[in-house]
């Protein structure tokens, strides 16, 4: 933390000497100008001499020898006559491209140099990335005169939140980029994982946000993307959607993800949270405050030590669905089966583990709660070349809790049971043909976005 606070206050300290400089620089030009102009006189004008020309016009000592307006208008009439106003118009345009050019050049270097420090995403691949990031973002922009991230634009905002996407836009890249994403809920996951980034309830998601859940999801270590799963089935970012919209089966339209994506489900710690997030620095057109930005950087730095027992415990509903997630991601995959016969392995023994930790809590008899024992049939005594939409259909009716005989995981356990099987480690570490996903995505953004 020492560090990092040196490391801030010289960041802070070059900026203000090079903002003192630019300073400098300007002033300089103003009175070079001002110089220049208090040299012009008018021999025609009528009044005074005193009055027309400034102090400096006498002076010795100035670099600007007095020039009468009458020859500056012959002589520039003379050198420039043939230039028209089309001409001059064509120039500034041309200025107004290439200002705007570096512009984005210079926002682009600035937000994957800071973003870089935080991900194992190679240059290359983070650069297409921000290139598709911010491709959708104008897509949205120019197809629809409502779009949020419109609505929303600040220029006054930092670099990384210039560019922005909703919910909808967001699903379009999940389902191109996310390795996770061939599974038969991938909407659920898409709205799942932008509750988890829109940590400030805005219905939007700057480039950061985006490129570490993909870099969870690419390069993340068995342990991390177990959790980043753990946490789409936990609030906030959980939500029923499939009870919510029974009609429309997996599928989402626009007008659904919308609305599951501005619900505001509370979670642990919701309210200590909800009030720093909203006086953040990088939301709204006030004066900048550092002392904030510096707030808010030290809170970011103690939230990447983030420890697993912080988590809260996955109730009833929220493992069935849990479940449900995970044989929907093995579906197609080479081991399936092996892969079907670990995670009901693994999902006998949780329950097992659950009804013996609630006896020993309840020495005046079992808790009356026949949950585990049903969902120990639907897992375990199973046969196991069933698909897993069959399984999912059948633990559907589990999934409202009770007021009684709830039981519940905490994520350490899931781990710990987890990693007993080879087959679901190996499946979570196998690696990402990155490259390969991303020149997919570049070819077909555009179809995609015509189909939805």
């Amino acid at each position: 933390q020492n560090l990092g606070h040196f490391v801030m206050q010289n960041t802070c300290l070059r900026g203000w000497q090079l903002s003192h400089s630019l300073q400098r620089l300007y002033f300089s030009v103003c009175l070079l100008k001002r110089r220049f102009f208090d040299s012009i006189s008018n021999k025609d004008s009528p009044l005074p001499p005193t009055v027309q020309q400034a102090s400096g016009a006498n002076d010795p000592k100035s670099q600007h020898p007095n020039v009468d307006i009458t020859d500056l208008i012959r002589e520039s009439n003379e050198k420039y006559g043939d230039i028209r106003f089309e001409d001059v118009e064509s120039m500034r345009r041309q200025n107004r491209l290439y200002v705007i050019q570096t512009l984005e050049v210079t926002t682009k270097q600035n937000v994957l140099r800071v973003i870089s420090q935080d991900v194992k995403i190679c240059p290359s691949d983070l650069d297409d990335l921000y290139e598709l990031f911010k491709k959708e973002h104008f897509l949205s922009c120019y197809w629809s005169m409502n779009s949020p991230a419109l609505k929303h634009h600040d220029p006054s905002l930092p670099y990384l939140d210039q560019y922005r996407i909703d919910c909808q836009q967001f699903r379009l890249l999940h389902h191109l980029l996310s390795p996770w994403a061939r599974c038969a809920n991938k909407d659920s996951l898409a709205l799942w994982t932008f509750r988890l980034l829109d940590e400030n309830l805005d219905g939007l998601i700057n480039f950061k946000e985006f490129a570490s859940v993909l870099n969870t999801m690419y390069y993340g270590s068995f342990t991390h993307k177990l959790k980043l799963l753990f946490k789409l089935h936990i609030p906030p970012a959980f939500t029923e959607v499939e009870s919510l919209s029974p009609s429309k089966g997996a599928q989402l339209s626009k007008e659904e993800l919308i609305h599951f994506s501005l619900l505001n489900v509370s979670s642990p710690g919701d309210s200590e949270d909800e009030g720093t997030w909203k006086r953040s620095p990088d939301k709204g057109k006030g004066k900048l405050d550092i002392q904030a930005y510096l707030k808010q950087w030290q809170d970011e730095l103690l939230k990447k030590e983030e420890n697993i027992k912080d988590l809260p415990r996955m109730s009833q509903s929220q493992f069935i669905q849990f479940s449900k997630t995970l044989y929907n991601l093995f579906h197609g995959d080479p081991e399936e089966e092996l892969l079907y016969r670990a995670i009901a392995t693994v999902t006998s023994l949780l329950l097992k583990m659950e009804e013996v930790g609630r006896k020993l809590h309840s020495p005046m008899g079992p808790a009356k709660s026949t949950a585990p024992s049903t969902a120990h049939t639907e897992n375990g005594n199973e046969p196991q070349e069933t698909r897993p939409a069959q399984q999912t259909d059948q633990a559907g009716p589990q999934s409202p809790s009770r007021a009684e005989g709830e039981w519940s995981f905490a994520f350490e356990q899931i781990l710990a049971s987890l990693l007993n099987e080879p087959a679901l480690v190996k499946f979570f570490e196998k690696p990402v043909d990155v490259r390969a996903m991303l020149e997919n995505a570049k070819a077909a953004q555009l179809k995609v976005r015509a189909r939805v």
